[in-house]
C-alpha cells in the first residue's frame, strides 16, 4: 500500500475505523458497485485460530445473500444494516481481525456510498484495506475491491489526487495476480478515467482511454464486435471534450464493425447511429444560418431514419427501441430547433407509448415530465484545483469545504428555460459560482412535458450544484 493510503489509516487509528461502521446517513441514492455475495466465502484464515462452525457459515450464507438483494433493489439502508451484522457475527466467530470481517467492511462501504455517505464509506474501505494487508500481504488479490471502492469515495468527496492512488494501486494489484491482460482491470481503469478527469488532467485520462481500447484489441481483436463497448467509451470521451470529428470517426468505425459481423439490420447499429447523427449536429451548431448546419441536419436525419428502420424491423427488437429511436429523432429536432418537427415525432412516440397498458409507465418517465437532455455542470471547485507550481504534498493536504446552490426555473414548450431564479446558497457569497450555475441554467435543453401528446410549460423545476472551497477562496470572493 502506498505511504499516503497507509498514513491516512494509521493516522485515524485502527480500532477507531473497524467501529466506524456505525457512522450511517441516509441520503439519496446513487449509482452502487456491488460485490460478489461469495466472493470470500471459501477464504480461511483468522487471528483467532477457529474453523468455521455449520452454523456460522449458514449465518454469513444468509446475510450475504440479504445484502446482494438489497444493494440490488435500491434498498441501502436495509444493506448497511446486514453489513452491520456481517461484521458483528464475524467478530464473534473468528475475532476482530479475519478475512470475513475484512469483506463484510468492504461490503458496508459499498453500501455506505451507494447511499452517498462517502466519508464513512472511505473509512471502511480503508479499515478493509488495512487489515487484509496485516492477514495477507500488500498484493493479495482480496485487496482490489476495497482499494476501487476506496478511489471511488475519494473521487467523491472531491479527492481526485487520491482517488488517482488507489485506483493505481488497484491496477497494479490486479496486474499481479491476473496478469496484464486481463479485461477485470477494465472498471478499474474506467475509475483513472474518472479521476485524471476531475483532476483536469485531460491528456492522461486519453492515454487511459487508449489503454482500454488496446488492452480490449488484443484481447478480442480490432473489428471485433466485443469492442464496441470500449468504442463508444471512446466517442463519448471525444463528445465531452469537444473533439466531435474524432468522435464522428469512432462512430464511423463502430457502424463498419458492426455492419461487418452481423449485418445492416443488426440492433447493435442503432447506438452509433444516433451518435453520429447528434455529433454533426452538435460539430456545426455554431454555423446555425449556414448551409453546412442544414446539411448536418440532413444527415442527422438519415443516421435516425436507418436507426428507427432497424427498431421496426429486426426480429430480435422490443418496443423500447422503437420507443427510443422516436425519442432521439424528436429529440435531434428539438436541438435543431425544429420544433415542428421535433412536436411531430413526439407526438407519434406519445401514441405509440399510448397502444398498450404495457407502456404507459414508460410514457409517464419519457414524456409526462420534463426530461433533462443538456445541462452542463458548473465547475466543481472555486478555484483551479491543481495549480503545477504548489507541490503535490501540499495539495494533498487542502482542507477543501462542501458548498451548494440551489435554483429555481421554468421550462417552456420549447424545452428551454426561463425564469432562473437563485433559492439558495451556502455558503453564501460565492457569485462566481452563482452566476455560473444561472448561465448553465440558462442553456439547458429539457424534453418538453406532455399532455395528450401536446408539450406543455413546466414550472418550478429545482437544480442544486455541490462544489469545493477553500476557506480562503470564500473570504477572497467575499472581501
Amino acid at each position: 500500500m502506498t505511504t499516503s493510503h497507509k498514513s491516512e489509516v494509521l493516522g485515524a487509528g485502527f480500532w477507531a475505523l473497524l467501529l466506524c461502521f456505525l457512522l450511517t446517513r441516509t441520503h439519496g441514492q446513487q449509482d452502487s458497485h456491488e460485490i460478489s455475495p461469495g466472493q470470500y466465502a471459501d477464504d480461511r484464515g483468522n487471528d483467532a485460530g477457529s474453523l468455521d462452525s455449520p452454523d456460522y457459515a449458514e449465518v454469513l450464507r444468509n446475510l450475504r445473500e440479504n445484502y446482494a438483494e438489497s444493494m440490488a433493489n435500491d434498498a441501502f439502508n436495509e444493506a448497511i444494516v446486514v453489513a452491520k451484522q456481517l461484521i458483528e457475527a464475524s467478530i464473534v466467530e473468528k475475532g476482530p481481525s479475519n478475512l470475513d470481517t475484512a469483506a463484510a467492511l468492504s461490503y458496508l462501504g459499498h453500501a455506505q456510498y451507494a447511499d452517498a455517505a462517502y466519508d464513512a464509506a472511505a473509512l471502511n474501505f480503508k479499515a478493509s484495506i488495512e487489515m487484509l494487508e496485516g492477514l495477507e500481504n500488500n498484493l493479495s488479490a482480496h485487496l482490489i475491491d476495497p482499494l476501487s471502492g476506496l478511489g471511488r469515495a475519494q473521487l467523491a468527496t472531491g479527492r481526485p489526487d487520491l482517488a488517482i492512488e488507489s485506483f493505481e494501486l488497484a491496477v497494479h494489484v490486479n496486474n499481479v495476480n491476473e496478469g496484464p491482460l486481463n479485461l477485470e482491470q477494465v472498471e478499474l481503469l474506467d475509475g483513472m478515467v474518472d479521476s485524471y478527469a476531475a483532476a483536469g488532467d485531460l491528456k492522461r485520462a486519453s492515454i487511459v482511454l487508449d489503454r482500454i481500447y488496446q488492452l480490449n484489441v488484443r484481447v478480442h481483436g480490432a473489428d471485433a464486435p466485443e469492442i464496441l463497448p470500449t468504442l463508444q467509451k471512446r466517442a463519448s470521451w471525444s463528445h465531452n471534450n469537444g473533439l466531435f470529428h474524432e468522435e464522428q470517426d469512432i462512430y464511423r468505425q463502430m457502424i463498419k464493425i458492426a455492419n461487418d459481423a452481423r449485418g445492416r439490420n443488426d440492433l447493435a447499429l442503432m447506438q452509433p447511429l444516433t451518435g453520429l447523427a447528434y455529433s454533426y449536429l452538435y460539430a456545426d451548431s455554431t454555423w446555425r444560418l449556414d448551409r453546412r448546419f442544414l446539411s448536418s441536419i440532413a444527415s442527422g436525419e438519415s443516421f435516425l431514419r436507418r436507426s428507427l428502420k432497424i427498431a421496426r424491423e429486426n426480429p430480435d427488437a422490443t418496443w423500447e427501441h422503437e420507443r427510443d429511436a422516436l425519442l432521439a429523432i424528436a429529440d435531434f429536432y428539438l436541438f435543431a430547433s425544429d420544433f415542428s418537427g421535433a412536436r411531430r415525432y413526439y407526438r407519434e412516440a406519445w401514441d405509440f407509448l399510448s397502444a398498450d397498458e404495457e407502456m404507459l409507465a414508460s410514457r409517464a418517465m419519457h414524456l409526462e415530465q420534463p426530461v433533462r437532455l443538456q445541462l452542463a455542470s458548473p465547475p466543481k471547485y472555486v478555484t483551479a484545483r491543481y495549480d503545477k507550481n504548489v507541490p503535490p504534498d501540499v495539495l494533498a493536504n487542502r482542507d477543501y469545504r462542501r458548498g451548494y446552490v440551489i435554483a429555481e426555473f421554468d421550462v417552456t414548450v420549447e424545452g428551454r428555460s426561463s425564469g432562473i431564479r437563485l433559492v439558495d446558497a451556502k455558503p453564501p457569497g460565492f457569485d462566481m459560482v452563482e452566476n455560473q450555475v444561472i448561465e448553465r441554467i440558462g442553456r439547458a435543453v429539457y424534453r418538453p412535458r406532455h399532455e395528450k401528446g401536446v408539450p406543455v410549460p413546466s414550472q418550478k423545476l429545482v437544480y442544486r450544484h455541490d462544489f469545493f472551497y477553500l476557506t480562503s477562496d470564500l473570504s477572497a470572493e467575499t472581501r
